[in-house]
């Protein structure tokens, strides 16, 4: 029996409250950390949103009016500040209609104009609330570079049936500019829709006429019968600005370099460029142009030749930067961007295919100095890991006295997905083996990993560009010896995420926390790699292997995260810091030189319970030796039970197109005739690892010889 709405609403809010009261932290948190996940992974309307909480306040007087706020961020390469009002009621569902959702709208519009005024000036230096309010009149005054406010409106209960989720708010003026208001409404029937995965995101239409353009020339590539057609293109930059203004993220989405500001050397010689009297009618020339996908497009045949006049789901996949600092020019320098074209490819992928369009994205941004890594959750690395996860079992706990298994959410919503369509007692079963808070993520995993790895700054970007960051050392690892992807590395990893976790509810109960309440996305990933910082400056590791057995954080290294934390607290909001932003400046790597420099004392209890390098090198050399034994017998099996006719076959086909030499047809002739013959020797189970081997190499390069 399917879980009826009202079943996951329950399930749903009783997970916000568990993760709630595991993490120490408000339930309204968690909910918001829920629906920035949303955002940012499935809608792709922005890139991150924090928690900042003001409570719906009335101030007296004229000056100043009645707002609230959730949680915000500021964009400024989409020239837009977001604002979010998260209702999470725990309770009975409720029915939520227009007016109610246009009131909250203005509260938030309320608190944008309450900032431009001065409101929050007077307030405490280290509140957060203080910094975005800070941040955003820079931005609007100093930097003059909003002109959008997008307001987001996210509840667990339902919305009423006669209303739209098109929320109209009047565009906000403040001392002469003007200020669009967006409004994007998020009930609890999308949340469960998500969740089933029927929710459809609607597909972008782009008329040109809409962007003051009749038509883009263009000339379609004659490449033979393929699952996509090319065209080439000449652009005009207004388009592009146009429509990069109204969908920034959704256009940018799978682009695999983040256009971050203009204030680089790259992003300032593109703006120079569109600028210059001399060099703008020279910019079609002087620049690379873009790579685009689109799912469809509509043309017309005119005098002057074919011309596109209308594309669906446009995805800029390759000149992120050249399409923003069109925008930006557009609207900061309100230039008109006259005579500005550029070259564009066009892909148009017949199949709405995402692993083609990443690959897309992938190979036209490879010859820019950007470091990809390509792994999907099909790589063989998650793939083994989520096997992992899948095989071994946790030991028991104070938590929990039976055993049970961590859950590898290998591809988005997995973990659920799984019990939509289970019973009752066998969704209890099923949580019983897999508990909720024993369920992680690529984003987290590579949260885990980079703050191990001492490399703060990047888990602070957020769940996406830190995933792209670790995946880098991942694949080298990989390449260079997958053996060590094994149990040894998984326990470890699952350690690591133990001791994140316990790093996050200590700091949630910390005095100085609990005044202040912020950043504590980024407090987390700096406390883990100052204290591993520390432990290595005195030869010393942490014993993971022993975290992994009791499923729990040893209080000698409790005590030393909360000294720990104390510190970075100090260095992220220390007035002299570098970047008055805080969120950015733990970003940047030089606030990580600025937390390792700072004196730290070990208590000599806690070295008593550490390891040392030789300890954690014998235990990584018997595990990598376990995992090829292992590796080796599976590939031999595998080898054998693929038979003589498919190992003809393969040879044949990868013959044919010239992916093995004769050495390896020698390799898998041997096979050949061991697999009709059913005799194995010491001799032919050597060569039937190495065919398995070849085989493998193949198809991980992405060659097709799965299908003969």
């Amino acid at each position: 029996m399917s879980w009826t709405i009202e079943e996951y609403r329950q399930e749903y809010i009783n997970n916000v409250l568990d993760e709630s009261l595991f993490e120490k932290v408000h339930e309204n948190e968690i909910f918001i950390g829920k629906i920035r996940d949303l955002l940012v992974n499935d809608f792709s309307i922005l890139n991150d949103i924090e928690p900042i909480f003001v409570q719906e306040t009335v101030v007296p007087g004229n000056k100043f009016k009645k707002m609230v706020l959730s949680a915000g961020s500021i964009e400024d390469t989409a020239n837009t500040v977001n604002l979010m009002y998260a209702d999470f009621n725990s309770r009975e569902a409720k029915t939520i209609n227009r007016s109610q959702i246009t009131e909250k709208a203005r509260l938030l519009v309320n608190f944008f104009e309450n900032t431009l005024k001065g409101f929050f000036d007077g307030a405490e230096l280290t509140a957060n609330y203080y910094q975005f309010a800070r941040d955003i009149k820079d931005e609007v005054f100093a930097r003059k570079s909003i002109n959008k406010i997008q307001l987001f409106f996210a509840t667990t209960d339902y919305l009423s049936e006669r209303m739209t989720k098109n929320i109209h708010i009047d565009d906000f003026s403040f001392q002469g500019t003007t200020f669009e208001v967006r409004v994007m409404v998020i009930g609890f029937s999308e949340i469960y829709e998500l969740a089933k995965k029927e929710f459809i995101k609607e597909d972008i239409t782009l008329p040109t006429i809409k962007y003051g353009v009749e038509g883009i020339p263009c000339i379609k590539a004659d490449i033979g019968k393929h699952n996509y057609d090319a065209y080439l293109a000449i652009v005009p930059g207004i388009f592009l600005a146009r429509i990069y203004d109204e969908y920034p993220q959704q256009l940018l989405e799978q682009n695999v370099r983040s256009f971050l500001n203009t204030r680089g050397k790259i992003n300032r010689a593109i703006r120079n460029t569109i600028l210059s009297p001399e060099d703008s009618s020279n910019f079609f020339i002087y620049n690379n142009g873009i790579s685009a996908t689109a799912k469809e497009i509509k043309t017309i045949s005119t005098n002057e030749g074919l011309q596109i006049i209308e594309f669906t789901e446009l995805k800029i996949v390759n000149g992120g930067q050249t399409t923003a600092s069109l925008a930006s020019a557009a609207w900061k320098d309100k230039s008109t961007l006259e005579n500005i074209y550029v070259q564009m490819k066009l892909t148009v992928t017949n199949e709405q295919d995402d692993d083609f369009v990443h690959n897309i994205s992938k190979y036209a941004n490879s010859q820019n100095a950007v470091r990809q890594s390509d792994l999907t959750s099909n790589h063989s690395i998650f793939v083994r890991i989520a096997d992992l996860s899948s095989k071994i079992s946790a030991p028991s706990s104070d938590s929990y006295n039976k055993i049970t298994k961590w859950f590898f959410e290998r591809t988005r919503g997995s973990y659920e997905q799984g019990m939509m369509k289970m019973t009752k007692s066998e969704r209890e079963r099923y949580m019983m083996t897999y508990p909720k808070s024993q369920r992680f993520t690529k984003g987290d995993l590579a949260k885990w990993l980079s703050a191990d790895d001492e490399r703060p700054y990047d888990a602070s970007w957020g769940p996406e560009v830190n995933l792209t960051r670790t995946e880098v050392y991942l694949k080298e690892q990989w390449e260079k010896d997958d053996s060590y992807f094994n149990e040894h590395f998984y326990k470890t990893l699952v350690a690591k995420g133990i001791l994140f976790k316990k790093i996050g509810e200590t700091i949630s109960n910390q005095q100085w926390y609990i005044e202040h309440r912020g950043y504590r996305d980024k407090l987390v990933p700096y406390t883990f790699s100052k204290i591993v910082h520390e432990f290595k400056k005195k030869n010393y590791y942490i014993d993971y292997t022993d975290i992994w057995l009791k499923q729990r954080v040893p209080d000698e290294i409790v005590r030393e995260i909360e000294k720990a934390s104390k510190i970075i607290f100090d260095v992220l909001y220390n007035p002299k810091r570098q970047h008055a932003n805080i969120a950015e400046y733990a970003k940047r790597e030089v606030c990580w030189d600025v937390a390792k420099k700072v004196p730290f004392t070990i208590n000599n209890t806690t070295i008593d319970i550490l390891v040392t390098k030789d300890e954690l090198k014998t235990e990584e050399r018997s595990a990598k030796k376990e995992r090829k034994e292992l590796n080796a017998a599976s590939a031999m099996i595998d080898a054998f039970e693929f038979g003589s006719e498919n190992w003809t076959k393969f040879k044949q086909i990868a013959s044919n197109r010239g992916l093995i030499n004769s050495y390896e047809m020698g390799i898998i002739d041997t096979v050949i005739a061991s697999c009709k013959s059913g005799r194995l020797n010491r001799f032919t189970e050597q060569k039937l690892i190495e065919a398995w081997t070849i085989k493998s190499r193949l198809e991980d390069e992405g060659f097709d010889v799965t299908h003969y």
